[in-house]
């Protein structure tokens, strides 16, 4: 066999034990490790050994998650794709980025959270690669922009919150700082093209979400509370790439 696939093959491999960690991260992180070993079915606790990436199905209830399975194979995929695709990122920056951003992603979209400590790992790696890329003053400036474009935002939420009723906030305060973190990965002005990629995502998912159940035949959504950190992440690794 070719070296060059067998290079592939060890890539895919280690991006699938690079999705396992991001999945049990996943579960972990959020609730701490006693809660996020319980089936979300039935609130079995599962071993740490047959059951702790979720890969085999509940013993009491047989709910079995996909979103291992898919993390497992997304993660196998990327690693392989950047590894062999030349980006404007080198591979030994963009390949751990990309997984922190799963991580951030998953956990915001099961539980509309996003952990501080996740951010301060996030704002050490964008800080370094920010500043390696483009120096200290782009760098800290798309942060500081990334927050300040984020927290007018956010207030206007909280305005329309209280002009509309009571209901889940439209943009939470770890957005802000998550836009911070983004802010020093991209840099200014890189990062306002971030913030504007990602409000086009949520809007194309919104408006396809919208379709789908027009098209299931079950009239309007009403109220559905899409995360948004997912897209703003998104945004910026397409941006990087």
């Amino acid at each position: 066999m070719a070296p060059a696939v067998w290079d592939g093959v060890l890539w895919a491999g280690l991006g699938l034990l690079a999705g396992l960690l991001v999945s049990l991260l996943a579960d972990l992180a959020p609730d701490g490790p006693r809660a996020g070993r319980r089936c979300r079915r039935c609130g079995l606790e599962r071993s740490w050994g047959a059951y702790a990436f979720n890969l085999r199905p509940c013993p009491r209830c047989g709910y079995r998650p996909r979103r291992p399975w898919v993390l497992l194979l997304l993660t196998a995929g990327l690693t392989v794709l950047l590894r062999f695709t030349a980006t404007r990122v080198p591979f030994g920056w963009l390949w751990p980025l990309t997984l922190y951003f799963l991580l951030l992603a998953v956990i915001d979209w099961e539980h509309r959270l996003i952990l501080s400590e996740l951010l301060a790992v996030g704002l050490v790696l964008g800080t370094a690669l920010g500043v390696a890329r483009r120096g200290w003053g782009a760098t800290v400036g798309g942060a500081l922009a990334g927050a300040g474009l984020m927290l007018l935002l956010y207030a206007l939420g909280r305005l329309l919150q209280a002009r509309l009723g009571a209901g889940e906030e439209p943009l939470g305060f770890g957005d802000v700082l998550l836009m911070a973190v983004l802010g020093a990965v991209l840099g200014w002005p890189g990062v306002v093209a971030g913030l504007i990629w990602g409000i086009l995502l949520a809007g194309v998912f919104s408006v396809a979400l919208l379709a789908v159940c027009a098209l299931r035949r079950r009239g309007w959504v009403g109220r559905v509370y899409v995360p948004y950190a997912p897209f703003l992440l998104l945004a910026a690794w397409l941006l990087l790439v």
